[in-house]
């Protein structure tokens, strides 16, 4: 009989060994994570200037409004869904109207580096407004994002790139010049 403790022996038992352990370490159950503690932060009032149409329906005047933001002026973020929230709820000044029917949803907001990027829901490409209408839709919600900070604002439909909404042009995103006029 030849020797049981031979060199390649010793040397195949080590690596079953070895490999029985491996696949123990590797097969055991994943550490249970911790909760994190959350702390709610305190939403402190911001004033935002929300922009609505006058009575005649063709210039955007400018309302004040306190809006509940989480880190208040430092999330720009939270500001600008706050104030799109506001905007689309409509005026609370007698004599201006709002932009759109209050019943409609409020769009999203993204805010990358200086470019606001704003979801329609697909409801606002059926309000039947005329162009001018259209554009002081688009117009009052540019100059609401745009007055503190931010470049220029993007418009999607359910959060895809569109040609048109309506009659106006959305190629380009919107910015302040475009809408200084009205």
């Amino acid at each position: 009989m030849k020797n049981v403790f031979s060199f390649f022996n010793v040397l195949a038992a080590g690596v079953l060994a070895l490999t029985v352990a491996a696949m123990s370490w590797v097969n055991r159950p994943p550490p249970t994570p911790e909760v994190p503690n959350y702390v709610l932060s305190e939403r402190l009032p911001v004033e935002v200037p929300v922009y609505y149409l006058d009575a005649g329906g063709q210039k955007l005047v400018s309302e004040k409004r306190n809006v509940p933001v989480v880190q208040g002026d430092q999330n720009a973020q939270g500001t600008a869904e706050a104030a799109l929230t506001v905007w689309s709820q409509g005026p609370s000044t007698a004599g201006l109207k709002a932009a759109v029917p209050a019943e409609l949803p409020v769009p999203r907001v993204w805010l990358r580096g200086d470019n606001y990027f704003v979801s329609l829901p697909a409801a606002y490409r059926d309000l039947g407004y005329s162009v001018s209408g259209e554009y002081l839709m688009l117009c009052s919600m540019t100059r609401t994002l745009l007055e503190k900070q931010g470049l220029d604002v993007t418009f999607l439909v359910e959060g895809k790139n569109v040609t048109t909404i309506g009659q106006v042009d959305l190629r380009q995103p919107l910015n302040r010049q475009d809408c200084k006029d009205l």
